[in-house]
């Protein structure tokens, strides 16, 4: 082997490169290091300002995945210089060639001896000379150690710090002396936010940053409805609650915020920026009406009027902002269902027309309910109730009194109940419910109660066979109906003599057929009381009978009033208590005036035959008839015979025919129905004066015979064979008259012609037994003695009293 191949590196020379090589790995470590912390800390700083700046003027927050970016860039960032400056150029294996290359570009002044050394000593080099043995020069060697020589001695005077650059490492070291200093200087001035904005970064932590302006949301301000003739308007606020406001559907609500600290125009203003459900966006400013600090603001109107949906919104005021805010629309409280409980009164318990007890019944607006009634009303609401403000108005007595109240429960529930009332009048209630979400209804419900008034028994009092004047030894028939809203309790008769203290008796009752009322009846017998030592009613006094009722109604009519009792009475009946010749006297009075009538009747039947008669001319021929009629009737027709002739020429002759017969048909049926009604009547005055006769005790048989079974009797009975059929085929003239040959309805007039004499015949014989008219002058003479004598009397009683008290005055 030869020289060239065993040929080492001097030591000197090696030192100097390996010093070099270590300089160059620091260097690069350091640049790399420099870099990375510039960047960490540029990068920390810039996205800081990056995501804080932006709330300074009201902005969000970035969201986290903004910051989530951030970190992925930093760590890019940060891989990219691992890569750059540890991967790409520290981790290079640097040659002694290189160095020796770098060396002698530096320093001229080697003139390649170094890099010939250095490369003469490297494997590569010895690699070759084993393959040039045979070629080699023999004076190589000599020239590597002489090349070598002159390295050595060289290199020991050379600085390797003059072989790299260090300015870049210089400006890196000055940028990261600038970061260094800006970040300290923020974290040694605002210490909390630079903590707060690591935790945003490094912890992905969402908590906002702070800011100069506080903003706070108050709440919802919402009408309170009033109730009924309510003079005062009220509010409620409705406070926010883990950034969720509620309102009822429908309503219109008012935001209320408050900020402090606002930032100088233009940036003293608070916005509401909202998004509803269908994702439209939109913007309201809200009002202040003052300048202090804290400032209050107010959003009344759009979008906040009359809300039907859920909106999502953020408040920003000065550089604060409040976001992820909802305010959510729920139903309102509202009552689905009302019944009524129902205590009835104890009046009731003796009824057996209506239930009685207790009960609950749904409620009907404007459901009636007895008078007394205890009504307590039991809800239940479409949600967890929390209380519910109630307001009554009842009438008492034509008043009205009106109540207030609220009713608290102890928990939210849906169903509850409102205290109770006399149902003393008609009831007039609204309710306002409250959630347990303090949300209140947006109407109040009205619940009307009526009160069924129970009234007075009604009384009526009929005195059978009895009219206004009465005789002391009378019977009085005493026949009451009495109709009361449930039972009666008791009924009694009242009498009074004079002016003495009205006398009681009881009056039994049974049950009528309708079952509507019931019956009472009584006779009072003067003549058996007078006998019994009782006080009866003499000649010239008055007597005075009504019959009086009570119920069990026992209610009050105001709460501190006490119960008053249900007293009915019947309209007084006053009755004159005369003599029997008295009495007969007016009786014949009333038998003249019943002749008169009957006169009058005969007459009115007259009338009537002349008119069948006249009318069964006008069937043979109207222009017989025409001349045939009577003055009266002419004088009657003359006024319409213009317009007759008008109408005669336009029309047939029968066509006048059977009008003329039709209005003679009306004026008999006419005529057959006056009459009926006035023979009724005297029928019914008959009767009552033979009733009267016995009720009376008067002894007259050939009186009451004459009247019952010459009058009366005979009447009765013509009304009931004779008059009906009479009456019945007059009424048929006029709806069969053209269905009626001229002939048939001849036939008919002329039995009704018969017919009508038949009945003046008969009221001809009942007139003859009744009180000749003659007769009359002297019942008046009479009736004024009499009422001369009952005056002389009544001026010596008063005479006689007058003295009485003189003597007791002595």
């Amino acid at each position: 082997m030869n020289n060239a191949s065993t040929w080492k590196l001097p030591t000197p020379i090696r030192h100097k490169l390996s010093e070099l090589r270590g300089l160059i790995s620091r260097v690069i470590a350091t640049q790399g290091l420099v870099v990375l912390l510039t960047w960490l800390l540029g990068s920390f700083f810039v996205f800081g300002l990056i995501d804080y700046l932006p709330t300074r003027f009201g902005s969000d927050e970035s969201p986290r995945i903004v910051r989530v970016i951030m970190l992925m860039i930093i760590a890019a960032g940060a891989a990219w210089i691992l890569h750059h400056f540890f991967w790409n150029r520290w981790l290079v294996s640097w040659s002694d060639s290189a160095l020796a290359l770098a060396i002698e570009r530096r320093y001229p002044e080697f003139q390649s001896t170094l890099v010939t050394a250095v490369q003469a000593a490297s494997p590569t080099a010895k690699l070759q000379a084993k393959d040039l043995d045979a070629i080699e020069h023999p004076n190589r060697p000599g020239m590597i150690e002489l090349a070598a020589k002159q390295a050595v001695e060289k290199i020991s005077s050379i600085d390797v710090r003059s072989l790299v650059r260090l300015s870049t490492l210089q400006l890196e070291l000055g940028i990261l002396a600038g970061v260094v200093c800006l970040t300290g200087l923020g974290a040694m001035l605002h210490p909390d936010l630079a903590s707060h904005w690591a935790k945003r970064l490094y912890g992905l932590s969402d908590a906002p940053w702070p800011r100069r302006t506080s903003l706070s949301v108050q709440g919802l301000e919402m009408d309170v409805p009033p109730f009924t003739n309510s003079p005062t308007r009220e509010r409620y606020l409705v406070r926010i609650e883990e950034n969720r406001l509620l309102a009822p559907k429908g309503s219109s609500v008012r935001l209320k915020a408050t900020a402090k600290d606002l930032l100088s125009e233009p940036y003293d203003q608070c916005a509401f920026h909202y998004k509803d459900r269908a994702g439209n966006r939109g913007r309201a400013s809200m009002l202040s009406y003052s300048n202090a600090n804290p400032r209050d603001f107010i959003l009344d109107g759009p979008p906040l009027e009359a809300i039907n949906d859920t909106l999502w919104f953020s408040l920003v005021g000065g550089d604060a902002r409040l976001s992820n805010l909802v305010l959510e629309t729920v139903d309102a409280p509202l009552a689905v269902a009302t019944y009524v409980d129902v205590q009835y009164p104890t009046y009731l318990q003796r009824s057996t027309k209506t239930t009685w007890g207790n009960e609950r019944l749904e409620f009907r607006n404007g459901m009636r309910l007895p008078q007394g009634t205890q009504v307590g009303f039991w809800i239940r609401a479409n949600k967890p109730i929390r209380k519910c403000d109630v307001m009554q108005v009842r009438g008492v007595e034509s008043q009205e009194a009106t109540t207030q109240f609220t009713v608290e429960l102890e928990k939210p529930v849906t169903e509850f109940a409102i205290p109770s009332a006399v149902l003393l009048g008609n009831l007039f209630v609204e309710i306002r419910l409250w959630d347990d979400q303090g949300l209140c209804a947006t109407r109040v419900q009205p619940l009307v109660i009526a009160a069924t008034a129970d009234n007075v028994p009604e009384i009526d009092l009929v005195l059978e066979g009895i009219s206004t004047a009465i005789t002391e030894n009378a019977k009085l028939p005493i026949r009451s109906k009495i109709k009361d809203d449930y039972d009666l309790k008791e009924a009694w008769v009242e009498t009074i003599i004079d002016e003495q203290e009205p006398l009681k008796s009881e009056l039994q009752l049974g049950t009528s057929g309708d079952g509507q009322s019931q019956i009472g009846q009584m006779d009072i017998d003067l003549k058996a009381m007078r006998e019994a030592g009782q006080s009866t009613p003499a000649v010239g006094s008055t007597y005075w009978l009504a019959v009086g009722a009570t119920d069990y109604f026992d209610v009050p009519l105001s709460p501190d009033a006490a119960p008053i009792e249900h007293v009915g009475r019947s309209t007084p009946i006053q009755l004159s208590v005369v003599s029997q010749d008295q009495f007969l006297v007016l009786l014949d009075r009333r038998e003249a005036a019943m002749r008169r009538r009957l006169e009058q009747i005969i007459s009115e039947l007259g009338q009537l035959r002349d008119l069948l008669v006249l009318t069964n001319k006008n069937n043979r021929s109207p222009q017989e008839t025409a001349q045939e009629t009577t003055q009266e009737d002419a004088s009657a027709r003359s006024a319409e015979r213009p317009q007759a002739q008008e109408q005669e020429s336009k029309e047939s002759k029968e066509q006048a025919k059977a009008r003329i017969l039709l209005l003679r048909s009306q004026q008999a049926a006419a005529q057959v129905a006056k009459s009926e009604g006035e023979l009724k009547g005297v029928l019914s005055e008959i009767s009552l004066l033979v009733a009267e006769l016995i009720n009376n005790r008067i002894d007259s048989k050939d009186r009451r015979d004459r009247l019952g079974d010459k009058i009366k009797t005979p009447l009765s009975n013509l009304i009931d064979t004779k008059w009906k059929p009479f009456a019945q085929d007059i009424e048929g003239f006029e709806t069969s008259l053209a269905k009626w040959s001229p002939e048939e309805f001849a036939g008919k007039i002329d039995s009704a012609i018969v017919q009508n004499n038949e009945m003046i015949v008969a009221l001809n014989a009942i007139l003859s037994d009744m009180i000749e008219i003659q007769d009359l002058n002297e019942i008046i003479d009479r009736v004024r003695g009499l009422l001369d004598q009952q005056s002389k009397t009544l001026d010596r009683t008063k005479q006689e009293q007058k003295k009485s008290t003189l003597d007791l005055l002595k």
